[in-house]
């Protein structure tokens, strides 16, 4: 069995990961964030490394999920797979709607974006 925990930064995904693989005898499996290369990278330029960040922990869960399947044993995750593209991480989802209309954000919307809560827009090149 495959359970995994959606959640904001913060709302206790790891917490409830925790007990419950304690509680039912699971084996629980957090977020990879100790080897993770854009992290420190991130907390320095966010715009820049976002969506490599990103990309970064979508591999690491698909590697994980592959792993768990091979193995045949109860799993809980901290993290799903399916937030990766969902609007919980706006810029992943903006960049990847941005390649697939062949247009790229703008320096100016970047900079918009960065200090406000709206969505990132588009242009076309």
């Amino acid at each position: 069995m495959h359970i995994a925990i959606a959640g904001n930064i913060g709302s206790g995904k790891t917490t409830l990961t925790t007990l419950l693989a304690k509680h039912y005898n699971w084996q629980p499996h957090f977020e990879e964030v100790d080897e993770n290369p854009y992290l420190n990278e991130f907390y320095d330029d966010m715009m820049r490394w976002s969506f490599n960040l990103q990309i970064y922990f979508l591999h690491s869960r698909f590697r994980q999920i592959h792993s768990f399947r091979s193995q045949n044993k109860n799993v809980i995750q901290d993290r799903t797979i399916y937030e990766d593209a969902t609007s919980s991480h706006p810029t992943f989802t903006t960049w990847a709607s941005c390649r697939r209309a062949t247009s790229t954000p703008t320096k100016s919307s970047l900079a918009s974006w960065r200090n406000s809560s709206r969505p990132l827009t588009c242009s076309s090149t």
